[in-house]
């Protein structure tokens, strides 16, 4: 008999393994931050004794959920400015983020976004800080990283330059004093760089520093923030990417759509590549297509984005998946959305299905594996995360199936991403530690995180002066439209 640290046991594992293996009864044994089997409940049983138990009856067990785009900062600010045109909207965002925040309010945002990630069963995420990262000093990600590091869940967060002008202008607060200061390109890669090489693989493994400047400079028809102006800085840009990702063997993030992505491969090549993720992709031709297959470039699909109601061109999702690309499903959290992901897999059947005129385009085993084993291929963790398998990370989920809109059990999978929720997560180990415990968090008190939350908030509201957006528009109750 060998002595595993945990053993959670009774459940239906759904492994998202190459076999696709679903057992009912089963069981997995975590040593360490490994898990060491995965089986039959009584197989389990008859080699592994646990210093804890975890009772997984009438509970899905899966892989912890990974989501490859969200943001930072957008939990503090969400909703806010919701009504205004998309470009209002950047404006105030950019404003709030680049202008009226504090290394509070992002420590106080990383907590609250990994808890809210946390609680819908998703141990690892990406996060641009910011709508567009704010990079020119580092402690605002350091701040924002160890939210995450003290709830107990993983993240990659995208630092680099945010889209020209340059220099910028950033402020820094003490109390209500605010002092401003114009910062240049080569002082934010300088910051980018300071981040990746200090604080890459931090907080035990646990966080990651992606190059992430907020999109490739390159013209789309889908990119309201491009101008033409901003081409003298997309070479520049484009190799200090590549030079960092190459230097630190480390990620690149971005956004990026259709026309963006062939300018791209044709005017910075070697920029593309399977270390890179890239979200939304809406509008792409067929020649992108192929170049996602080609290159082995990442898709990360937001289906639930507000990019759809302005683009109407959404994300090739069956044809990148017939071209052999690798692409994963995404909350684009957390301003008019949330970082449920069970939600995301449902809207990217809609989307796919409505757009594709076909009902039967997007099985639901394909979108569950596009938030585990596909989206851990996306970020190049395939090998350790995504799947419940012997030597694999112990990021485990279980979901309470006893609940009236899933039961009774029919189809499981089925169910699940048809049905399932976010908060139908109660139980979530990372690395093999329960940092979710029947739906309370163990590393840090939730109670305080609202707290803070709460009160950060505030104060970003009053610095900024966003009360004039804080109340309902006209036509909120009884038009059609705004």
């Amino acid at each position: 008999m060998q002595q595993a640290d945990l053993v959670v046991s009774g459940g239906t594992l759904v492994t998202m393994d190459a076999a696709n293996r679903v057992i009912e009864d089963g069981a997995l044994a975590i040593v360490g931050e490994r898990i060491a089997a995965v089986g039959p409940r009584a197989e389990v049983a008859a080699r592994f004794a646990g210093a804890r138990a975890v009772d997984a009856r009438r509970h899905a067990v899966l892989p912890g959920l990974i989501d490859t785009h969200g943001h930072g900062g957008h939990t503090l600010a969400r909703t806010i400015g919701g009504h205004t045109r998309p470009y209002g909207w950047r404006a105030m965002i950019d404003h709030i983020y680049f202008r009226s925040t504090t290394e509070a309010y992002w420590h106080a945002d990383g907590c609250l976004s990994a808890l809210e990630r946390l609680k819908f069963g998703t141990t690892t995420g990406i996060a641009m800080l910011g709508s567009a990262p704010r990079t020119d000093r580092p402690e605002f990600a350091r701040a924002f990283a160890r939210g995450y590091g003290e709830v107990g869940n993983r993240l990659i967060l995208g630092v680099g330059p945010p889209r020209p002008p340059w220099p910028r202008t950033f402020s820094y607060w003490d109390g209500m004093r605010k002092t401003d200061r114009k910062v240049s390109y080569e002082e934010v890669v300088e910051v980018t760089e300071e981040l990746i090489a200090k604080d890459n693989h931090s907080w035990g493994g646990r966080v990651s520093m992606w190059v992430s400047a907020s999109r490739f400079l390159a013209p789309s028809r889908l990119d309201p923030m491009f101008r033409e102006e901003q081409i003298p800085f997309a070479r520049r840009q484009a190799e200090d990417m590549r030079r960092l990702a190459d230097k630190y063997r480390t990620g690149i993030h971005t956004h990026s759509y259709g026309g963006a992505i062939q300018y791209v491969h044709d005017h910075f090549p070697g920029l593309l590549g399977p270390d890179v993720v890239l979200a939304h992709c809406t509008g792409l031709s067929p020649a992108e297509v192929e170049i996602f297959a080609r290159t082995g470039t990442r898709v990360a699909h937001c289906p639930s984005s507000g990019r759809y109601t302005d683009d109407h061109d959404p994300c090739p999702v069956p044809q990148l998946l017939d071209a052999g690309a690798v692409v994963a499903i995404a909350s684009d959290g957390t301003n008019s959305s949330s970082f449920d992901l069970f939600k995301d897999l449902r809207r990217a059947l809609y989307i796919q299905r409505y757009e594709q005129k076909n009902r039967w385009v997007l099985p639901p085993g394909k979108a569950l594996k596009m938030v585990t084993i596909d989206a851990a291929r996306a970020i190049g963790r395939d090998d350790e995360l995504g799947s419940l398998e012997v030597g694999k990370r112990a990021d485990v989920v279980l979901l309470d199936l006893w609940k009236a809109h899933l039961q009774p059990i029919n189809m499981l999978v089925e169910q699940l991403v048809a049905k399932g929720m976010g908060s139908d997560v109660d139980t979530v180990i990372c690395d093999g530690k329960v940092v979710l415990d029947r739906g309370r968090p163990t590393q840090v008190t939730e109670d305080e995180i609202l707290e803070r939350a709460v009160a950060e908030a505030g104060l970003m509201r009053e610095r900024a002066g966003l009360e004039p957006l804080l109340g309902q528009p006209a036509g909120f109750w009884d038009c059609s439209r705004y």
